[in-house]
């Protein structure tokens, strides 16, 4: 059995009023936006 490791993109947008995170996959799907 072989093990693959799964590769995962996150960015941050620190705003001065407003932030945003999200998480997205090596497909480009988003995995979590908040």
């Amino acid at each position: 059995m072989s093990k693959r490791k799964a590769q995962v993109r996150a960015g941050v947008d620190a705003g001065r009023g407003h932030h945003w995170a999200a998480v997205a996959d090596e497909t480009g799907a988003t995995l979590s936006s908040k």
